[in-house]
């Protein structure tokens, strides 16, 4: 049921019309736009910053290993899950973001502050997803994750595609100017995440051991002590290595096939916006209707043979001779990003759903951050390869590998399934949760 604000309750007071500012999905929408949008600067904008500042694949690829903060961030969940002030955590992280961003805009030269400032951005960044995700779980009843997880992707990716509007500006006011405006976006986006409504209230009989329950140790023992937890948790780690392993060279791509900053920012906004809404509402649709391991398996096969268009137009453009793509080219490339927009909403809709479904609710965010970790080394491990394997390999030929790094995960489908059925509302096990 919904949780409409009560007269002093410390929520939001909103006129009777702003029905969307008590929406559950518009909430879902807004803060997963917030989510997405550092991730996207970091994802999709420094990889064109260092590329176009002379730095080589190698030394891109193991910026992503700075990602590894996605992977640590289990260490400071309890701590949001503890002191529950979500709003709070996520509006200062925020601000805290933007302030990188006027670090970048206003300092001078290229040395290591630079790393110094990134591995702190992505330390807020993932403080900024715990809050969010322990947020969102709380706020949501299991039947509406599907297209709650619709939602999240869509806009979630309208976040990190809205990164692209920084790359074009980087054309036209250069980088300084650029990260100027991200810095006054995240301060938008603070002002945003206080209006929220507040968090419920942990229930009177669990209060005064709230404290005790919620650690890491409880929420990883009660993780462990599920029966074929080890084979799930490979599952989590692989299901989207092969997006892993290219993603980190699909920008340094574009750059050496001679598109411009403008026109990766307009391609990304422009056409993968659509598709990235479209390809999450549709598989948060197709899990409601399918069932979230159908969705897993169904989906996930569209997610890995993206990864085939990138290898194509990678053969087929010409790399680092300086010269404007032909007219052909720029055709196949925007296909092949088209299409890996769609597939990705598609595949992550299903996959979050799953890692929603399977938490503890006492233990949430602490586990919601545990297996998303599991995913983030992957991303960040992969990503790292993947620019020694692009250097090493060209382009096309890495990508070609990629798509079949997609398929391991296939193997642990039984285990995943089993473990569906035991956390499913009504089984034993959530029985005894609830208890």
């Amino acid at each position: 049921m919904e949780r409409h604000p009560q007269a002093g309750d410390g929520a939001p007071r909103t006129p009777n019309g702003s029905r969307y500012l008590r929406s559950k999905f518009f909430w879902v929408a807004l803060l997963y736009f917030a989510e997405g949008f550092p991730l996207g600067i970091y994802y999709e904008l420094f990889p064109v910053y260092f590329r176009q500042q002379g730095v080589d694949l190698a030394g891109i690829g193991l910026l992503s290993l700075l990602g590894l903060a996605w992977t640590l961030k289990f260490l400071w969940a309890p701590a949001i899950d503890h002191f529950r002030s979500h709003r709070l955590w996520m509006a200062g992280a925020d601000l805290a973001m933007g302030a990188v961003m006027l670090l970048f805009a206003f300092a001078a030269g290229f040395g290591p502050w630079v790393w110094a400032a990134i591995g702190l951005f992505t330390v807020l960044s993932a403080t900024n997803d715990i809050a969010i995700d322990g947020y969102t779980i709380e706020l949501l009843e299991r039947d509406e994750m599907g297209l709650a997880n619709g939602l999240r992707i869509g806009f979630y990716r309208v976040g990190m595609l809205a990164s692209g509007f920084v790359l074009i500006l980087s054309d036209w006011i250069r980088w300084p100017g650029a990260f100027a405006a991200a810095a006054l976006a995240f301060l938008a986006v603070a002002l945003a995440c206080r209006l929220a409504p507040p968090e419920r209230a942990a229930p009177r009989a669990r209060a005064a051991s709230l404290a005790r329950e919620l650690t890491i140790v409880d929420a990883l023992a009660e993780l462990l002590s599920r029966r074929g937890i080890v084979p799930v948790l490979v599952f989590i780690l692989i299901f989207k290595l092969g997006d892993a392993a290219m993603g980190f060279m699909v920008k340094p791509f574009w750059v050496d096939a001679g598109f411009s900053a403008t026109a990766i920012g307009l391609v990304s906004v422009n056409v993968g916006l659509a598709l990235s809404i479209a390809g999450g509402l549709a598989g948060g649709w197709y899990a409601d209707r399918a069932g979230i391991f159908r969705a897993l398996w169904v989906l996930g096969l569209f997610q890995a043979l993206s990864n085939a268009g990138y290898a194509i137009a990678a053969g087929v453009i010409p790399i680092g001779q300086g010269l404007a793509p032909l007219p052909e080219h720029r055709v196949l490339l925007y296909a092949a990003s088209a299409f890996e927009s769609f597939t990705g909403g598609l595949g992550t809709a299903a996959f979050l759903a799953f890692l929603m479904a399977i938490v503890d609710q006492r233990r949430s965010a602490t586990q919601y951050a545990l297996l998303s970790s599991v995913f983030a080394l992957s991303r960040s491990l992969a990503g790292w390869a993947g620019g020694i394997g692009a250097q090493e390999m060209g382009y096309a030929t890495y990508f070609l590998l990629t798509v079949f790094l997609s398929f391991p995960a296939y193997a642990f489908l039984p285990w995943v399934a089993r473990m569906l059925r035991a956390t499913a509302p009504g089984s034993a096990r959530e029985q005894t949760a609830c208890g």
